[in-house]
């Protein structure tokens, strides 16, 4: 799950790790952080995009098969029609497999209502004893 207690939104300022990929100077919206909160319309959309990709979240077998968790970050930009513009990892699990699959959960969960600039959404695989999904 991307975390039942994770339900804020976040606004960060620029990514800094040295990444030639980094989009310095640029917003990046966090989905999944409890922190601040922007307005309520960004807010609805934000929440709508994070069950989106909740929803559409697989638990790669081999993964779980394997004791694999992890969590990875991916970020993205939209198209004003909703449909995605650009996407990459964030920041990896540690573990390809995961990361693979966060990268097309995004992509299946496509189209998203349109927020504007940068979102980061963190994707975590965690292996519950109560219910195996």
């Amino acid at each position: 799950s991307l975390n039942g207690e994770d339900t804020g939104i976040e606004k960060t300022s620029e990514k800094q790790n040295g990444n030639p990929n980094s989009h310095a100077g640029e917003k990046a919206v966090v989905v999944g952080f409890n922190k601040g909160f922007l307005s309520k319309d960004n807010d609805k959309r934000l929440n709508e995009i994070r069950e989106r990709i909740e929803q559409a979240k697989r638990y790669p077998l081999l993964a779980k098969e394997r004791g694999i968790e992890g969590t990875s970050l991916v970020r993205f930009r939209l198209r004003e029609n909703g449909k995605l513009d650009s996407i990459e990892m964030e920041q990896s699990s540690g573990r390809r497999i995961l990361d693979r699959e966060s990268m097309n959960t995004v992509k299946r969960a496509a189209p998203y209502p349109f927020v504007d600039g940068w979102i980061v959404v963190p994707l975590t695989y965690e292996i519950t004893r109560e219910k195996q999904n």
